[in-house]
């Protein structure tokens, strides 16, 4: 750019000169720095490169605002918490190939971009309570300090996140039922994981599967498949445990139809046993690894005419894996006087059916039988008799008649 009388000068000396005299030649090249001025936003700062003799055989180089500087310009932050982590040759990128403005005056960069960084530490929620039903006590532990930088893209500035390394103390803890730790999340009522410095408050999430023995109304047949049990908190203080079909899902799964429209009751862990958890969120807070799906047939009792009661208005029974109907047994019916015949039916008025006390399966789901009763239509032993009578009679007038005709 010029020369200079002296070293350590970015001075221009006059070249009017009346003796030998030493020049010292010096330089200057423009050089663009990116840098975060907030948060989310950066701006694009004008700098020189200055290059010059600080003794007679070597030189140095420095990067500042003033093409006559012969001093590095003094780095500051201008967002809160955040210092220098280094300058990078290309955007978007934590990895710093300068760690000083020192490192980038000595290097022939013409544009750089400026990486902030600080260091954060998280306290994680995490169970310490291992027992094999359902209940918890929550307990923090604190990280050790990872780095969240902040740094420039193409066109603006964002935050990129390192990951905490969580204590042992966490990821060997377990949840309730003895479910396993899977991994921290940055939010109640979530089972994402990320262990990132983008939080500083983090919720230790844990999960068990569990094979489900169930009806699937598509195939028209039982078969199998994997539920969760998953475990995250709902407070700084308040775990939640659910039953599943997503290895994510936060809230209970809706029970499924099951063999010929039947209602989903509960779940029981043994398949010859009807229910032994009538509710999702009683399943949800047991340890078994399997559960078997149960399902519930209804039936209806209704009195059709002259009827005077019946022992029950409805009932019900249980299937569980591989059994699609069940059966009752049906209950009395008490007639009107002068009604001696009485039978069940899916049909009112009908006069015939299914006995009192007998073991009936039930069809569908919501069935309703009719209690019907009748008169008998079979003659009385006297009207049998009378008829008999008659016939004598007119068999033996008959004969004499033939008798007098042959005289």
């Amino acid at each position: 750019k010029n020369v200079a009388s002296s070293t350590s000068s970015m001075t221009a000396a006059s070249l009017t000169i009346s003796a030998d005299t030493t020049f010292y030649a010096f330089y200057s090249k423009a050089i663009s720095i990116k840098y975060p001025n907030t948060a989310s936003t950066q701006a694009t700062y004008s700098y020189y490169r200055n290059e010059y003799y600080n003794s007679a055989t070597a030189m140095a180089s420095i990067i500042n605002s003033s093409q006559t500087s012969t001093s590095n310009f003094a780095f500051s932050s201008s967002v809160s918490g955040f210092t220098l982590y280094g300058f990078a040759t290309s955007a978007a990128t934590n990895t710093a190939t300068y760690t000083t403005v020192a490192d980038l005056a000595n290097s022939n960069t013409t544009t750089a971009y400026t990486i902030l960084y600080r260091n954060r530490t998280a306290t994680i929620y995490y169970n310490v309570v291992d027992l094999s039903y359902g209940d918890y006590t929550l307990s923090t532990a604190t990280t050790t300090a990872a780095k969240q930088y902040l740094r420039c893209t193409t066109s603006a500035a964002g935050y990129s996140n390192s990951s905490y390394t969580i204590p042992s103390e966490v990821s060997g803890s377990y949840g309730p039922t003895h479910n396993a730790y899977i991994g921290v999340s940055g939010s109640t009522n979530s089972m994402s994981l990320n262990a990132t410095t983008a939080y500083t408050v983090l919720y230790a999430v844990y999960r068990g599967a569990v094979t489900n023995y169930y009806y699937n109304s598509s195939s028209g047949s039982y078969t199998t498949r994997t539920l969760y049990r998953n475990a995250f908190c709902t407070s700084t203080t308040v775990m939640k445990q659910v039953l599943s079909t997503e290895a994510t899902g936060t809230s209970n799964l809706a029970g499924e139809d099951g063999p010929n429209g039947s209602m989903w009751y509960g779940y029981s862990n043994d398949q010859n046993t009807s229910s032994e958890y009538p509710y999702v969120e009683s399943a949800a807070m047991n340890n078994s690894s399997k559960l078997y799906s149960v399902y519930k047939y209804i039936i209806g009792y209704s009195k059709g005419s002259n009827v005077s009661q019946i022992g029950a208005i409805s009932d019900y029974c249980y299937v569980v894996y591989n059994t699609k109907q069940c059966s009752v047994t049906l209950p009395s019916i008490t007639p009107n006087s002068g009604y001696t015949n009485k039978a069940w039916n899916t049909s009112s008025g009908a006069t015939s059916g299914y006995s009192v006390g007998t073991s009936y399966t039930i069809p569908t789901f919501n069935t309703t039988l009719y209690a019907n009763v009748w008169k008998s239509t079979s003659k009385s032993a006297s009207q049998v008799n009378l008829k008999s009578t008659e016939l004598s009679t007119l068999l033996s007038t008959r004969a004499l008649a033939k008798q007098a005709s042959a005289i």
